[in-house]
């Protein structure tokens, strides 16, 4: 952190303290030519003139230039004033939310889009008197770092509406309808009871190996459809290797973070931490062709940067908290036995979803179409977990994180202990237990399954892989 307010300092400071030193250096050269009293100013006369509206005087100013010479003191120094207690802001802002999931959640979602306007007209300012400085010397410079300060500005404004919109989230996933599968709707509805938590408002199965809850818009992509609300995903290749035991704990899990005191975290801190993260790397990486049209960017992307890094410190604290929260919510619908092994197997099965895919577009490239690639994920897990030894395995498992849209997790070790499980209670016997749990609450699972082969398929195509 320190390091980062450091480079902060280094990126906004220079324009305002040498804006400030060159001002007042030059009031000071002509109030001595001037030879007036000890005490009274150049500046002082003509803030006077203007206030009577002594028009010969003001002539007199705005033709030395003293006018212009004083407004951009003024702004010099009030840009680094600002520049400061933004910082100040966020720092004590992160150091007084601490872990209260409810505060962050009510805070920060509106000092995010409010700081960016101010940055955005930091940006502006600062960039107009970088461009004032260099024009006497380098025209084509001060063109640039013109054009670079306005764009640089509006691209600030554009990331802050788009902050202030529903968060919108891409995945390659087909939407369950209640009508088109009563089971898997009732089953999960039963869990969301269990857990005190609201249903969700849709439900999407798609290959990627994963289980999420999300409140972000879901696009689907080349479906053209968009579902708003909370959507549930549900991964058929892992569903494949599930009981029915080990999916119930982990929809419970996933559940359980939109319920009771995770749900106003989930819903509104979540999603803008992670726009504010990936607006920060649109940003950084731009497409500006110069380093003077980039240059005015440097200081907003250091004070987002800084901002996102002080509030990284509450999510990463309250990230464990709350997935420790969630495997207990998990464990309640079901077993610590069950969500321990489902960990497990996720952290085992999950990386074959990549060798499964290179495979297919091999296959796909010789004429040759699988049809159920959920069922190759299932052959694939039973092949590897043979040709392995399972006991390095197994402690890989334990120091393993599984990835999330959203947080860093702990790792499965640590999360054994929370939910009281005995990392030497896991066996051989229990990875290789293939549950096939999608037969038990997926209607027509086969043909969803078909369906989602054949999307990827013709994904491939599309991209250039086959």
């Amino acid at each position: 952190m320190i390091k980062r307010i450091i480079l902060v300092l280094a990126l906004t400071m220079p324009v305002p303290i040498a804006g400030y030193l060159i001002t007042q250096s030059t009031l000071a050269d002509i109030t001595s030519s001037a030879q007036l009293e000890p005490g009274v100013t150049v500046e002082m006369i003509c803030a006077h003139a203007k206030s009577i509206n002594m028009v010969g005087m003001m002539n007199s100013c705005s033709e030395a230039g003293i006018f212009r010479t004083i407004l951009i003191r003024d702004l010099s120094v009030g840009s680094g004033v600002v520049a400061v207690l933004l910082m100040g802001i966020y720092i004590l802002t992160s150091i007084l939310v601490g872990k209260n999931r409810n505060a962050i959640a009510l805070i920060f979602p509106n000092l995010v889009p409010l700081s960016s306007l101010v940055i955005a007209l930091l940006v502006f300012v600062q960039g107009a008197l970088i461009t004032y400085a260099v024009f006497h010397v380098w025209i084509w410079a001060a063109l640039f770092v013109g054009i670079g300060a306005i764009w640089g500005g509006f691209s600030l404004v554009k990331t802050t509406l788009a902050l202030t919109k529903d968060t919108t989230h891409s995945e390659f996933a087909k939407n369950v309808l209640q009508s088109e599968s009563p089971k898997l709707w009732e089953f999960v509805k039963n869990i969301a009871d269990k857990v005190g938590a609201k249903p969700p408002d849709n439900i999407v199965v798609g290959l990627e190996p994963n289980f999420y809850v999300t409140a972000a818009n879901v696009v689907l992509i080349g479906r053209d459809e968009s579902l708003k609300g909370e959507t549930l995903y549900l991964s058929t290749c892992l569903m494949r290797v599930f009981d029915k035991s080990e999916l119930t704990s982990v929809i419970g899990h996933e559940l359980g973070h939109f319920s009771g005191e995770d749900t106003a975290y989930s819903l509104k801190f979540a999603p803008i931490y992670r726009g504010l993260g990936e607006s920060i790397q649109v940003l950084s990486e731009g497409e500006d062709a110069s380093f003077f049209a980039h240059l005015p960017k440097l200081p907003a992307i250091a004070m987002l940067s800084l901002m996102y890094e002080a509030f990284a410190m509450n999510e990463r604290k309250i990230s464990r908290e709350r997935e420790f929260a969630a495997d207990t919510v998990g464990v309640s619908t079901s077993s610590k036995e069950s969500l321990a092994t489902a960990l497990a197997k996720v952290a085992v099965y999950a990386p074959l979803w990549n060798s499964v895919q290179h495979s297919n577009i091999q296959r796909l490239n010789e004429r040759k179409v699988s049809r159920n690639l959920s069922n190759i994920f299932q052959d694939s897990a039973r092949f590897d977990i043979s040709h392995r030894n399972l006991g390095e395995m197994i402690e890989q498992i334990l120091q393993t994180e599984i990835s999330h849209p959203t947080d860093t997790h702990p790792t499965i070790l640590e999360r054994y202990k929370n939910i009281g499980y005995e990392s030497d209670e896991l066996t051989v016997d229990d990875l290789t237990r293939i549950g096939s749990s999608i037969r038990d609450v997926l209607d027509d699972s086969e043909s969803i399954e078909e369906e989602l082969s054949m999307f990827e398929h013709q994904f491939m195509v599309a991209i250039g892989e086959v």
